[in-house]
């Protein structure tokens, strides 16, 4: 009997832990995601003048995806989108390599001291 209460003591702290984690887990995922979605959405929307259109449009039992990607090809195929992209990769990767160099022996003699 005592294992069993003691099987159902851990599992409730386990649960309070797991909510203590997971409810801000939910909303930050939620209150974050959302806008991103919501916007992607109206980035692939078509607009017919006043509101975007629908997604799915379903018509005679058949339903039809409308995307409008021709906004992400102008993206990857315009030079100057595609240079800019580069050039802030290569900063990226310097600024990554100049923290590394600083960092890491600093890290090393806070360490040691």
């Amino acid at each position: 009997m005592s294992a069993m209460k003691f099987f159902l003591t851990s599992l409730r702290q386990s649960w309070g832990r797991k909510s203590v984690i997971g409810i801000p887990y939910i909303f930050l995922i939620l209150f974050f995601s959302l806008p991103f979605l919501i916007v992607f959405k109206l980035s692939i929307s078509d607009m017919d003048g006043i509101r975007f259109k629908d997604l799915l449009d379903y018509a005679d039992g058949v339903v039809m995806l409308r995307m409008r990607v021709s906004n992400y090809l102008f993206l990857m195929t315009d030079s100057l989108y595609v240079y800019t992209y580069w050039y802030s990769i290569k900063l990226a990767a310097l600024n990554t390599a100049i923290c590394l160099a600083i960092g890491y022996p600093f890290a090393y003699f806070m360490a040691r001291a």
